[in-house]
């Protein structure tokens, strides 16, 4: 019986000792804000200390990153409110900037920035834009949301300091009325009266069909902290018959995206004559609160028109294939 009882005894200490440690296995430790925090500004953070890096030293416009302050809290249902009317302000600045021209850069209040497109005489592909500020603010309560954090950032200009609403997630940059509309373009499209592409039946043989592609546009849209942000590259393609030394086909293509913003581009047929071949494109892109929009004339002859606040660009034009 003693021996019984010892092993009853035993048993159920062990068992006690089991579910003791389940149970200790099963509690799931909390997990920490600013744990959290720290894994969603790690990006932001290498964005923006890339920015002081690479653009403060080669700025081509007289705006640079002095430094920045990460906020401890996330934007929740509570404020949220706030932080869009922080970046709704009318007297926050929001640059224009095409990315290549110093000449270009205007440093304007939003204010004044939906005035000019409101009245203003139109410039270049640009248009009257009435839209401009209910567009801004849709563009702001779309982007941010909950969950996401908030930054401000220092700006020297002209010898003066400015400070912006920086918003960003785990990903990084989510949108800042500055730093969103400021970027480098490379525009290596060759100008409109050089689009010849020549060919010659030099080499081919005579009973064969042979495709040919000429990169028509080639735009890359670089971030001020160096990686690529966006590109349009437009492509006019022609088949000929070299039997009858003849263009039987004509089309186009393209391949854009633009991260933080839009990019697209419109191309076609503008006339297959044989001999040559003409292909009408153009192509637009577009910080958030910016637009583009396209059209045509009767014949297909594309055309870009460029609108709302902050920065965009675009161009259009006639590339021609011909055979010598």
């Amino acid at each position: 019986m003693k021996k019984t009882t010892s092993r009853f005894a035993m048993m159920a200490i062990a068992l006690s000792l089991f579910f003791v440690a389940c149970k200790k296995n099963d509690v799931t430790q909390p997990s920490h804000p600013d744990e959290n925090l720290k894994t969603s500004s790690q990006r932001i953070k290498e964005q923006l200390d890339s920015v002081v890096k690479i653009w403060n030293t080669n700025a081509i416009v007289d705006l640079k990153l002095k430094g920045y302050t990460l906020d401890e809290s996330n934007i929740t249902d509570n404020n949220i409110a706030n932080i869009r009317q922080q970046l709704l302000n009318g007297n926050n600045i929001v640059p224009y900037f095409d990315g290549k021209n110093a000449a270009s850069f205007r440093l304007n209040t939003l204010q004044q920035s939906i005035a000019l497109q409101k009245s203003a005489q139109p410039t270049g592909l640009d248009k009257l834009d009435q839209d401009a500020g209910d567009r801004f603010s849709r563009t702001i309560n779309s982007v941010i949301q909950p969950g996401q954090h908030v930054a401000t950032l220092q700006w020297q200009v002209n010898g003066q300091t400015l400070t912006s609403t920086c918003i960003y997630d785990n990903k990084g940059l989510v949108y800042d009325n500055v730093l969103t509309n400021m970027f480098v373009v490379n525009d290596n499209t060759q100008p409109e009266q050089s689009n010849l592409n020549k060919l010659s039946a030099q080499n081919v043989s005579a009973a064969s069909n042979q495709a040919y592609t000429a990169q028509v546009v080639d735009v890359t849209i670089k971030w001020v902290w160096g990686s690529e942000r966006g590109k349009v590259r437009v492509y006019h393609s022609i088949l000929v018959d070299w039997s009858k030394y003849k263009i039987i086909s004509n089309w186009g293509s393209s391949n854009n995206y633009m991260s933080v913003g839009s990019a697209d581009s419109r191309q076609s047929d503008y006339g297959n004559h044989g001999t040559y071949a003409l292909l009408s494109w153009a192509y637009g892109w577009a910080t958030p609160t910016a637009d583009f929009s396209f059209s045509h004339d009767g014949n297909f002859k594309w055309s870009v028109s460029l609108s709302g606040v902050g920065s965009k660009g675009g161009g259009q034009g006639i590339h021609n294939y011909y055979l010598q």
